[in-house]
């Protein structure tokens, strides 16, 4: 049997039509596949027109559904094609290169259909003036889409600027501008930077070569507006020389002044830097604060450092020489950092068993840490409990690390302050000497014990469905767990009655307790369940093996009698 397919041939038609720059919309429909649009206007040499393309319909994209093209009226292009989908687009303003007609070609892609509608514009000259560094500030306005504003000024070799953009006011398009700075032979200096409503900044820029600058603000899209441009003629950046624990204080006056403070350093000397007294205005409130080595490359950085401060933690100097503090306050800000620089004293070093006796740790200067190593066996058990937190200077916190042989890291805690903390059960992965690390945060410094504990296994066994109550005692080693089994059948009702809880000191939080699908998935979802005890109960879906887990959290111990019924 032969097969015949259906062939259906669109022909490519072109529907000729005019538009006028500066006139009105013109909107065209394409009822069948193929159908095209040619529509001409007059231009004159050196006239600018731009495009705006709305109210789209044709295809079913957002970026691909017509080929807009500008033709000159020798037929080459004067816009190449381009696409447009759903959401419409602009085609921003170019200048005519000779007199004659031109042609705006409307070309849907393969079958699409529907309507677009095309407003062309008669662009003005880009407004123009000049403005000053340091001067008063210049407000430029657009008032045809594709229309951008210069605004030039003379500038000299090596003398630095930054531009402020304020009191953005865009409407027609995104609301988005883009602002940049041109050298006077018309290429780009530093960066090119959209801006909204809220306005922003191009940081300090050093001028390569004497003569007229440009500050060229062009709004994006069909944008039409105006907004405030200030050109600051930035001082030369702040230096001096520190010396270590002597605070020193910065202070900056224009906006994109940064701060370079330089200081001389020793190989393996350790410092830290303590960034204080930030006070700031004009912009966001945020500095970078950044130590470079001799060789101009970075060591550490602190950014966004605001009111509060910051703390750049121990580094340890790789080679001698001088080295640099950059401070470099963000977008508009100007005002003044303090920042000291402090040596930090040796590591405290020391060692600990698991399953004797308790050690205490006290640092005496900020950035200092405590290494507390220990021997331990491959499949040994370990927890470790932090008391007796004492620390001053700070926030009062510290992170503590349980760190493998090789130097990573095997668990750890965060945070903790003078209520202590506990770092559960781990099980050390190889034979070998382990290390805690104890790190006090930002300029904290004081005391802490540390006391590790030699986990026994977990507790196992087992319990019956309406059988009798199971009681265990879980301790007197913080870290142990266990677990309880019991067979069901699927679609059986279960209730789990926890009492005589005294596992922590708490009514809600001592233990988490779960029932483990055969699987090991959750049935019940970990519940914390404290002093008062509690009531689990769920249907259970499959026949089998089910898991009872009883997990005492941070360093508690202590009994819990377990009742396991179907009611």
């Amino acid at each position: 049997m032969t097969k015949v397919a259906a062939l259906t041939v669109y022909s490519e038609t072109y529907i000729d039509g005019s538009i006028t720059p500066g006139g009105p919309p013109v909107t065209v429909t394409a009822t069948d596949p193929g159908q095209n649009f040619r529509l001409s206007f007059s231009g004159t040499a050196g006239q600018r027109v731009s495009l705006r393309l709305t109210d789209v319909t044709v295809g079913t994209s957002t970026c691909c559904g017509v080929r807009i093209s500008i033709k000159k009226p020798d037929g080459s292009y004067l816009v190449n094609p381009t696409y447009v989908g759903t959401t419409g687009g602009f085609l921003d303003a170019v200048s005519l290169s000779v007199a004659g007609t031109y042609t705006i070609i409307v070309d849907p892609e393969a079958t699409n259909t529907g309507h677009i509608t095309l407003t062309l514009y008669d662009v003005p000259a880009d407004f123009t003036t000049t403005i000053t560094p340091g001067g008063a500030p210049v407000t430029a306005s657009t008032t045809v889409p594709g229309q951008n504003a210069q605004l030039t000024f003379s500038g000299t070799a090596g003398q630095r600027v930054s531009v402020k953009l304020s009191s953005v006011s865009m409407s027609g398009g995104t609301g988005y501008v883009e602002v940049s700075l041109k050298n006077p032979d018309g290429s780009l200096l530093g960066s090119v930077t959209f801006f909204s409503g809220s306005g922003a900044f191009v940081d300090v820029q050093t001028l390569a070569t004497s003569g007229t600058y440009t500050v060229f603000v062009n709004p994006l899209d069909s944008n039409i507006g105006s907004a405030t441009v200030t050109l600051y003629d930035v001082p030369p950046d702040v230096t001096g020389n520190m010396t270590v624990g002597t605070p020193f204080n910065v202070t900056t006056t224009v906006p994109g002044q940064n701060a370079l403070l330089s200081f001389n350093g020793t190989s393996s000397q350790r410092i830290t830097v303590n960034i204080g007294g930030v006070n700031l205005s004009g912009g966001s409130g945020y500095v970078d604060v950044t130590v470079k080595k001799p060789d101009g490359t970075t060591l550490a950085v602190s950014n966004f450092v605001s009111s509060g401060g910051a703390f750049i933690n121990t580094q340890t100097l790789p080679v001698t020489g001088v080295y640099t503090i950059a401070v470099n306050p963000q977008d508009l800000n100007t005002g003044s950092v303090t920042l000291t620089i402090n040596d930090v004293s040796a590591d405290i070093t020391n060692s600990i068993v698991p399953g004797g006796n308790s050690v205490t740790v006290t640092t005496t200067s900020a950035g200092q840490n405590a290494l507390v190593s220990f021997d331990g066996n491959a499949g040994q058990r370990v927890s470790l409990k932090i008391t007796g937190v004492t620390l001053t200077g700070g926030n009062g916190y510290v992170d503590v690390y349980l760190k493998k042989p090789d130097g990573s890291v095997l668990t750890s805690s965060s945070f903790i302050n003078s209520s202590g903390g506990f770092l559960d059960v781990a099980t050390l992965p190889v034979t070998g000497t382990y290390t805690i690390l104890v790190d006090p945060q930002g300029t904290d410094l004081g005391s802490m014990t540390l006391t590790l504990y030699d986990v026994p296994a977990d507790l196992t066994g087992s319990i019956a469905i309406g059988g009798p109550p199971v009681s265990l005692t879980l301790g007197p080693v913080p870290g142990q767990n266990a677990t309880l089994t019991f067979n069901g059948t699927a679609s059986q009702r279960v209730s789990l009655r926890l009492s005589n809880v005294t596992i922590g000191n708490t009514s809600c939080c001592g233990a988490r307790i779960s029932i483990l699908r055969p699987d090991g998935t959750n049935v019940v979802p970990p519940i914390l369940v404290g002093t008062f005890g509690a009531t689990m109960t769920a249907t259970l879906p499959v026949t089998g093996v089910y898991t009872i887990g009883i997990d005492p959290q941070q360093a508690y111990t202590g009994g819990i009698t377990l009742t396991l019924t179907s009611p």
